[in-house]
């Protein structure tokens, strides 16, 4: 029995549930994505669950998707005509997209090198939060440090470690003058990017 059968929409819940670690975290990668990414730009969850990223995506005007293999999670998912799909990031076609997330969802997959080398043919901005402690459900151990090394030549606009995660922000270093577009995030400092309500 999937974590979904037994739970249901347990991301939601945590999440409305104030004061939660878990609801903590999802405001820091919300206010994360908004600083770095603008609206309107196409984002995939990987790993979406029953879609919580994606459903909070979508209410910030991004053009959100995900995939999910957990049958009764795309079904919790499809309940709130979100745009999950079931297939594995390995199966799903390689798509150009604004970024692509991975929360908690890396240290799920048998090899994650492999499916960063997919995720940055696809993106040039990527997001990745990891548990910094083995998650006994994991199916391999993932550190930061391997993150890391998978990104030479990527530049990291962000780098922390709270809530219990490690959370990341890379972004493909391009040959291109800032006349060409190279800056086409706007610089926040992390304390201007003020609380959401939700």
């Amino acid at each position: 029995m999937s974590k979904y059968q037994q739970r249901g929409d347990y991301h939601f819940q945590l999440y409305k549930t104030k004061g939660d670690t878990y609801r903590n975290h999802v405001l820091d990668v919300m206010a994360k994505v908004e600083q770095f990414m603008p609206p309107c730009c196409a984002v995939y969850d990987i790993g979406a669950g029953e879609g919580l990223f994606t459903c909070l995506l979508i209410e910030a005007g991004y053009s959100a998707s995900g995939c999910e293999i957990d049958g009764h999670a795309v079904e919790l998912a499809a309940g709130r005509a979100l745009p999950i799909e079931q297939v594995s990031f390995e199966e799903a076609p390689e798509i150009e997209f604004g970024g692509i997330m991975f929360l908690d969802s890396l240290e799920h997959v048998d090899d994650f090198v492999a499916v960063l080398e997919k995720a940055k043919r696809m993106t040039d901005l990527l997001f990745i939060a990891i548990p910094d402690r083995h998650d006994p459900h994991a199916t391999v151990q993932v550190t930061k440090q391997q993150i890391i090394d998978e990104f030479e030549g990527w530049k990291v606009l962000h780098d922390e470690t709270r809530h219990a995660r490690h959370f990341m922000i890379f972004e493909k270093v391009l040959e291109r003058t800032e006349e060409d577009g190279f800056n086409r995030f706007e610089s926040v400092e992390p304390d201007e990017v003020e609380d959401q309500t939700w």
